[in-house]
């Protein structure tokens, strides 16, 4: 009596926690290969048949870069037979992954706060991994509602005029799967130095108040005199930074005159309250007498 097969091979197609990827027939396949291979959002190499089973053959499997979502590796039915002939049935099997790297936006706020909004989680994420020129950061924390957001404050540093830059570097913070994430930037331009100025007497008897910066809210009434008066104080027309007064001792007087102008008496632009200054002279309006 002839013997007849006529019985479909299967095949059973495993994804393992490992990367690899198990096909495990019903019986030796004919005529399968990795173009037999059908993989979704991923890449299969090294498929070989296991030496001592012919049934059984593995393959690396490597999912797409910057890829989140189903990976999915099929034998499609009938892309191979066995060796009577029969078409062999398909199977397929899918894994979840997360190659996707996540990233960071890095905002300085209007208010003195600092925003960091991920597209995912992060994870070890510290102020250790917030860097800050010219400036440092308090109370980094994470929204109680939203764990995608982080807020801080931003404190400037003392006396500095400049830019401010909050970064956090790539690599300084993972998601859940274990992917680096990017890194991203911010920067304001902030003042925090006080201006000042420096008051000189000129020997024709004006007085000249030259400021590190235009000082803003500064008049007569900031210039304090001491023996004398002043009139006529005016800003250069060409250079904000200047100004001049005339300078008039007081009448029958000799001695010390000084003209000062004290601290916190005005402003930059930034509302630093300004250093103060003083200039003295000895003058003599005092007329002789005879007896």
């Amino acid at each position: 009596e002839g013997v007849v097969d006529t019985l479909a091979p299967g095949v059973v197609v495993t994804i393992n926690a490992d990367g690899t990827v198990s096909f495990v027939f019903s019986e030796a396949p004919v005529g399968f290969d990795a173009t037999d291979v059908g993989v979704a959002n991923g890449t299969l190499t090294n498929l070989v048949q296991d030496s001592t089973d012919p049934t059984r053959w593995t393959a690396d499997l490597t999912p797409a870069a910057g890829f989140e979502g189903a990976v999915v590796v099929e034998v499609p039915a009938g892309s191979y037979t066995d060796t009577a002939g029969n078409a062999g049935s398909g199977d397929s099997d899918t894994t979840t992954v997360d190659t996707l790297a996540p990233s960071v936006q890095v905002t300085i706020n209007a208010d003195g706060t600092v925003s960091f909004v991920f597209s995912e989680a992060p994870v070890g994420f510290d102020a250790a991994d917030v860097g800050v020129a010219n400036g440092t950061i308090t109370n980094l924390v994470q929204d109680s509602t939203d764990p995608t957001r982080w807020t801080a404050d931003l404190t400037p540093a003392a006396g500095f005029e400049g830019a401010v830059t909050v970064s956090v570097p790539s690599g300084s913070y993972t998601d859940t799967a274990g992917n680096a994430g990017s890194g991203d930037s911010d920067t304001i331009t902030v003042d925090t130095l006080a201006p000042s100025v420096q008051v000189t007497i000129n020997a024709d008897g004006t007085v000249s108040f030259v400021f590190s910066e235009a000082p803003v809210g500064f008049d007569a009434a900031d210039v304090g005199v001491t023996n004398g008066t002043i009139t006529n104080l005016v800003q250069d027309s060409t250079d904000p930074t200047r100004w001049t007064a005339n300078l008039t001792p007081a009448a029958g007087f000799e001695g010390a005159v000084v003209v000062e102008v004290p601290a916190g008496s005005y402003t930059d632009t930034a509302g630093n309250a300004g250093s103060g200054d003083s200039d003295s002279t000895t003058v003599d309006t005092l007329a002789p007498s005879v007896t």
